[in-house]
C-alpha cells in the first residue's frame, strides 16, 4: 500500500511531509475538530477514548488546512472525518464514521446515522448542535465545575 505523504506527516509532526514517506507507514483515519469549541473539545477527548491507535484526534488548529482541502470557514462548520483513502466526511456523516470505527455498541449507532430517514434526522440533529455549540460549551463547563 503506498503511503499518504500528509497523513504519515500528522503521525509523525517531527518530519515533514515530503521526508516522511516510508514504505511501511500506514495511513491513518482523522477525526478534526475545533479546538477552541469546549463542547467539541470534551467530545473529540471522549471519542479518543474509544477509538484505537489506528485513529488521530486533531483540532484543526494543529493542521495546515490546506492539506485536507479544507478552509477555516469549512471546520468552523463541521467537523471532519479523514478516512486513511483521504475522503473526507462532514457533519453527521462524519459522526456516523467516527462513531462506526468503535466497538459495539458504539459501531450499530455509527452505521444508523447514515441509514434511510435516519439520515435526514442525523443531519438536522448536527446541525442544531453545531449552531448552538457556543451555548453547550457554557452549558457543560457550568456543569463539569459543580460539586459531586
Amino acid at each position: 500500500m503506498d503511503a499518504n505523504p500528509m497523513l504519515d506527516a500528522i503521525a509523525n509532526p517531527n518530519t515533514t511531509a515530503e521526508t516522511s514517506t516510508t514504505a511501511n507507514s500506514m495511513p491513518l483515519n482523522i477525526l478534526i475538530y475545533d479546538g477552541d469549541c469546549g463542547f467539541c473539545t470534551s467530545t473529540a477527548k471522549w471519542a479518543k477514548q474509544r477509538l484505537n491507535s489506528n485513529y488521530q484526534v486533531v483540532p484543526w488548529q494543529h493542521l495546515n488546512l490546506d492539506d485536507f482541502g479544507l478552509s477555516k470557514a469549512d471546520v468552523n462548520r463541521s467537523a471532519y472525518w479523514v478516512d486513511s483513502n483521504g475522503n473526507l466526511y462532514e457533519e453527521h456523516r462524519c459522526i456516523a464514521k467516527v462513531l462506526s470505527a468503535m466497538d459495539r455498541p458504539w459501531k450499530f449507532i455509527g452505521s444508523l446515522l447514515t441509514f434511510g430517514p435516519i439520515n435526514l434526522v442525523a443531519r438536522a440533529v448536527y446541525r442544531l448542535i453545531a449552531a448552538n455549540r457556543g451555548r453547550l460549551s457554557r452549558l457543560s463547563a457550568k456543569f463539569s465545575n459543580k460539586p459531586g
